[in-house]
């Protein structure tokens, strides 16, 4: 299904939603502007990549690989609450 080689019925788009917490519409790369996305963009298949890669380090480095992309999103999430919240502080 995945390399477009078989279809894949009308109930196991509906499964595959309900398991994601998806709509149909994300399922099938329908956007509600109307654009449907079947092909990923280059920026998706560079984050593809860069996750396949991590997969093939070892265990001790993959995770202090995840406690630096926590520790950066950690930092981001504070700064947006900070700034949504500067006037209450």
């Amino acid at each position: 299904m995945e390399s477009g080689q078989q279809e894949v019925p009308v109930r196991g788009v509906i499964n595959l939603a309900r398991e994601f917490g998806l709509s149909v519409d994300e399922v099938l790369g329908l956007r509600p502007d109307g654009i449907t996305v079947l092909e990923p963009s280059s920026a998706d298949a560079a984050h593809s990549e860069r996750l396949r890669l991590v997969e093939e380090l070892n265990d001790d480095d993959r995770a202090v690989l995840h406690k630096l992309i926590d520790t950066f999103v950690s930092k981001h999430r504070f700064k947006i609450f900070v700034q949504e919240n500067i006037e209450t502080l």
